[in-house]
């Protein structure tokens, strides 16, 4: 009787589609609302005060950093404002939630 071995390649369509239901379920996740508290990521080689002066100036409300460089989270209300940040140099718009979310202040306090 000859042995059943699974080979890689056979379990390559599985390993696949498993990815992309975890990038679908990521992706859902992590989409930012139409208006509202979301993160902003801006790439990571822009000045964090740049940053912040960009989003101040297209209108929407700096709520505080996350706890990741370069993404920030913020409140904003028009369709307009969101065109301003994309054009001040915003990559992409993300729920702030998980890794995204709001830094806690006992990060920012030294002891």
């Amino acid at each position: 009787m000859a042995e059943d071995r699974i080979r890689v390649r056979d379990l390559i369509p599985a390993l696949g589609f498993s990815g992309l239901a975890a990038l679908l379920g990521v992706v859902g996740y992590m989409r930012a609302p139409d208006h509202g508290e979301m993160a902003v990521v801006f790439p990571p080689w822009i000045d964090s005060n740049v940053i912040v002066q960009s989003i101040v100036q297209s209108g929407a409300q700096f709520v505080s950093p996350s706890k990741l460089p370069s993404v920030f989270v913020i409140r904003l209300e028009t369709e307009q404002t969101r065109r301003r940040l994309s054009e001040s140099g915003a990559l992409l718009f993300v729920a702030a939630a998980g890794i995204c979310g709001p830094a806690s202040i006992a990060a920012f306090v030294k002891e």
